[in-house]
């Protein structure tokens, strides 16, 4: 594979972080004035909705994704990026949850020479500055729409209710350069970390890592044989040593 580019695709919620970077940050926001409480408690109502299985997942994110445009409608961007850095930097009241492995996984991936790229279906503003600061070098998020210096509350882009890979294939097309001759080749090379089976680029990938899986995602990762490791039952696990031992090992075998 020397030559070949290789990436890193990094699903967000429940994989690098141990919640979901939507509620939280719209909690953060709603104990800042810039968010009105019964739109937060919506989100809540509707992830325990989720969790008893009264509704689907797909449901269940459109719900949150448009939830979280109303309550930023008329609010300044500018203001709202500035508090997902605070957020993701300065915070300290365990907000963003983030793992333990989290930052060395990444250096690691990065010093290997993988180009790691984030997916998840939360906010740029708070995605972001997570991917900044945790070295993750380009990311894929939910945006909305701008009017002027203010937000309008509709949403202009989310990757919620679509293929994860396919919008991670449009991404290297068209921010990476990525010639659609090499891309078979190039996601051989690359690895996928994700929590659910909605994080479909798993099956693409060379070197697939399931972390903290649900039930569904685990029964497919034992079918599948992929490496799996549950941060959640094993808070000191070093999965990022882990990880990186299996790309090391799986890579001379293939040699």
């Amino acid at each position: 594979m020397e030559g070949i580019r290789k990436f890193a695709f990094l699903d967000v919620d429940n994989t690098l972080s141990c919640s979901y970077q939507i509620l939280k940050f719209a909690h953060c926001l709603y104990k800042n004035g810039l968010f009105p409480k019964h739109i937060v408690d919506d989100m809540a109502k509707s992830l325990w909705s989720y969790k008893e299985g009264k509704i689907n997942y797909g449901k269940f994110a459109k719900q949150w994704v448009d939830a979280f445009g109303l309550g930023v409608e008329r609010k300044n961007i500018e203001t709202i990026r500035d508090m997902g850095w605070k957020y993701n930097r300065d915070d300290r009241e365990g907000y963003h949850d983030k793992f333990r492995f989290t930052d060395k996984l990444v250096r690691m991936l990065n010093d290997e020479g993988f180009e790691t790229l984030a997916i998840s279906g939360s906010p740029e503003d708070v995605i972001l500055p997570f991917s900044e600061i945790a070295g993750i070098r380009n990311a894929i998020a939910t945006t909305y729409e701008k009017e002027g210096s203010v937000y309008t509350g509709k949403v202009k882009y989310t990757p919620v209710g679509r293929s994860k890979m396919n919008e991670i294939k449009a991404f290297l097309s068209s921010n990476c350069q990525v010639p659609a001759e090499q891309m078979r080749g190039i996601l051989s090379a690359s690895a996928g970390f994700g929590d659910s089976v909605h994080d479909d680029f798993l099956s693409e990938v060379g070197y697939p890592f399931v972390i903290n899986p649900g039930d569904e995602m685990m029964t497919e990762a034992n079918e599948k044989g992929w490496p799996v490791f549950n941060a959640l039952k094993n808070p000191m696990l070093d999965v990022a040593g882990l990880v990186m031992q299996r790309i090391k090992t799986d890579s001379l075998i293939r040699a």
